[in-house]
């Protein structure tokens, strides 16, 4: 059965703002770094005038898994994270593939306008296909994927706007 997790978090940036965020591969590269929870390295970013494609990998760290499984296991699992952004919608969608634990998940990603900022919302599913185990290792890595997450979000808050940009607190 699978598990899901919402990650939600009300930014002081427009849709548009953020969606510019993703569009720079600087600042897709510190996004990647500043994620200490799960330190990779970005592989592709592709940006056109309909979507924002970033592809990250990084190696699971150990505490991520059950004991008994990280004992079993003969060497770490990887995570390959692509994101689709649409940039007309503000919507995407991300594929986690987990390598090594038999487990992948799927994400749906949104953006919605606020006063004053934006909504970012992320709901990552997760499916292991490890009989008698799979659900402790899925909830194990719930966990783990959302504060991999939330580490990201304050990043979308803390770069200053950019010359010509309209004020972050403005919506735009």
């Amino acid at each position: 059965m699978p598990t899901s997790v919402t990650v939600t978090a009300d930014l002081g940036r427009s849709p548009r703002q953020i969606l510019d965020l993703l569009t720079d591969q600087a600042f897709v590269e510190e996004r990647t770094a500043v994620n200490t929870t799960l330190a990779g390295r970005l592989h592709r970013h592709v940006v056109t005038d309909d979507e924002v494609i970033i592809e990250t990998s990084a190696q699971m760290p150990g505490h991520w898994l059950p004991g008994r499984v990280r004992a079993a296991a003969q060497v770490l699992p990887t995570i390959t994270r692509r994101e689709r952004w649409e940039r007309a919608t503000g919507s995407g969608t991300t594929s986690f593939d987990i390598r090594g634990v038999h487990a992948s998940a799927e994400a749906q990603m949104s953006l919605t306008a606020l006063p004053g900022g934006a909504r970012m919302t992320q709901t990552v599913t997760l499916t292991v296909s490890v009989p008698l185990v799979a659900t402790l290792i899925e909830r194990a890595l719930a966990g783990q994927v959302a504060n991999a997450l939330r580490a990201e979000l304050p990043l979308y808050d803390s770069i200053p706007d950019g010359p010509g940009e309209p004020d972050r607190q403005g919506i735009g």
